[in-house]
């Protein structure tokens, strides 16, 4: 769908902040979803209008997917001009502190797009058949020169925020967190975490191949979690799904508050979720 198939100013149209590989995604989206899609990028080649101004004004959702130092001059812009719904990629901001202005934002959601990976949903049901649980392993790694030399400008702990994303969703906040890491540029983290009685690892880093794994164990057995699988008992080995999927159910999630079919979302991560990841980014570093 072409922005001039539906009015402007319509409650279909969707401004897409940021071009690159995830907005492009976003966009596809949303066009399956009915909307008419601006798109705004630093790069000419990528606009469908000249300017931010233009791609926000009259248009219901924007989804801002630039870098992370952008996104919150970018959010307050879109919300200054009265889009009243918004998904902002992850990291919602570089600290708590940059991230207040959006506290008590409820339409503003965060593209924390692992919620909606099968084998996560299924994670809590699985981790009650093992319980109690007494250690938790976390790793989520990729050599950063695969996706672009610009992704470490954030560093390991909020680019691969992903996974800090997932520990709060099951275990919520740690109670202790001691963590080492490189810094200057931030390229690693190693960090040991507990919740009460269980006890955890966590890494991060720029330097091994792609990784993203939790493995719990617990007095009833131990459970492996990965992006598209879960194993344990009770669980199939292997999850059949499209990681790309993820990102399209964030997209319809979000499209059925819009429409007012939902009331609560039950996935999408909300500006006080994505602000304790920040917090547990902070205690990390």
């Amino acid at each position: 769908m072409t922005e001039e198939s539906a009015p402007y100013g319509s409650p279909r149209i969707a401004a897409v902040i940021g071009y690159g590989a995830v907005g492009t995604r976003h966009s596809h989206n949303l066009n399956r979803l009915g909307y008419a899609v601006r798109t705004w990028d630093t790069d000419p080649a990528r606009r469908t209008v000249p300017t931010l101004h233009e791609a926000l004004d009259g248009a219901t959702l924007a989804v801002i997917a630039t870098p992370p130092e952008f996104h919150m001059a970018q959010a307050t812009a879109a919300l200054a001009m009265g889009v009243p719904w918004m998904l902002v990629e992850k990291p919602l901001a570089l600290s708590r502190e940059e991230a207040a202005p959006l506290l008590g934002c409820n339409t503003v959601f965060v593209g924390y797009c692992l919620r909606f990976a099968l084998a996560t949903q299924l994670l809590p049901d699985a981790i009650k058949r093992i319980a109690p649980v007494r250690l938790v392993e976390a790793v989520y790694s990729e050599r950063v020169e695969t996706r672009g030399s610009w992704l470490a400008a954030c560093g390991v702990v909020l680019e691969y925020s992903h996974i800090l994303d997932v520990l709060l969703s099951v275990f919520g906040m740690p109670d202790t967190v001691e963590a080492v890491g490189a810094v200057d540029p931030e390229t690693a983290v190693v960090a040991a975490l507990a919740w009460g009685e269980t006890l955890g690892t966590l890494r991060m880093d720029f330097h091994s191949p792609t990784e993203t794994r939790l493995k719990i164990i617990g007095d009833g057995g131990v459970i492996e979690w990965q992006r598209d699988r879960i194993s344990g008992p009770g669980c199939d080995e292997t999850v059949v799904e499209n990681p790309a999927a993820w990102l399209l159910h964030e997209a319809q999630e979000l499209h059925s508050v819009i429409k007012g079919a939902i009331s609560r979302p039950a996935r999408l991560c909300t500006v006080e979720q994505a602000v304790d990841v920040l917090r547990l980014a902070e205690r990390l570093r």
